[in-house]
């Protein structure tokens, strides 16, 4: 995503930074879900998985291009 962002030329504060850098679980978390999740990878019909993958990063995108038009102070109301 940041990859994405930055290839379109926007450029990122630094609380935008940290809301990519941090998703929100924990890295034994994050760690589990990923051993648990690479069985299910090995299934017949991988695109059953992926299905919403690009809606997700788009709903992403436009998330942090829009919170990047408001300043801080207009976000904490």
């Amino acid at each position: 995503l940041l990859v994405q962002t930055q290839a379109n030329g926007q450029v990122l504060h630094e609380e935008e930074l940290e809301f990519l850098a941090n998703p929100g679980i924990a890295e034994a978390q994050s760690t589990q879900y990923v051993v648990t999740n690479n069985a299910a990878y090995q299934a017949d019909d991988l695109d059953a998985y992926d299905s919403n993958y690009d809606k997700i990063n788009s709903a992403k995108t436009a998330l942090m291009t829009n919170l990047s038009h408001y300043g801080s102070d207009n976000l904490a109301e």
